[in-house]
Parts: C-alpha cells; sequence; structure tokens
C-alpha cells in the first residue's frame, strides 16, 4: 500500500548525483540533436520529457527521472547525453 500511495501521489523518480558541474547548453544541444525530446531550458536546468519519463539536469551535476524508478535506465540517459 505504502509503494502504491508513493507512485499514485509522488510519482516514481530516481536520480544522480554526478562528480562535477553541467554544461546546460552543452546537454541542450545533444538532446536536441538526438530528437524525440520536449526540452524547456532555463537557467537552473534543462528538463526533457520523452515517452512518459523527465529528466531534469541540473549545473551542480544532479539529474532527477521522473516517471520510473528504474535507476538502470537513467544510468543509460546520463551515458548516452552526458557521456559519463
Amino acid at each position: 500500500m505504502e509503494s502504491e500511495a508513493s507512485y499514485a501521489c509522488a510519482g516514481a523518480e530516481t536520480e544522480r548525483q554526478l562528480a562535477g558541474h553541467v554544461d546546460l547548453a552543452a546537454v541542450a544541444a545533444r538532446l536536441g540533436a538526438a530528437g524525440g525530446f520536449h526540452l524547456r531550458i532555463n537557467r537552473f536546468c534543462v528538463s526533457a520529457e520523452s515517452a512518459g519519463r523527465r529528466y531534469t539536469i541540473m549545473p551542480a551535476g544532479r539529474i532527477v527521472m521522473s516517471g520510473s524508478n528504474d535507476a538502470a535506465e537513467l544510468d543509460r540517459f546520463v551515458a548516452m547525453f552526458l557521456g559519463v
């Protein structure tokens, strides 16, 4: 019941903290070139939505994936688009 309530109220999400700074402009360019993402960009973060997932990337290296709590999926995204 607890996990169902968490999913229904807060949604599934997982996150990573990278060791260094993230260049938001470069990440937005990579995601835009890849296609398939709806991007929202401001000075605080890049938000990329695709296939029921939202990836929020912050300049301090924090990456949050909403829509799933599959850590391996987030790791694949990070490897593909952030090169880590």
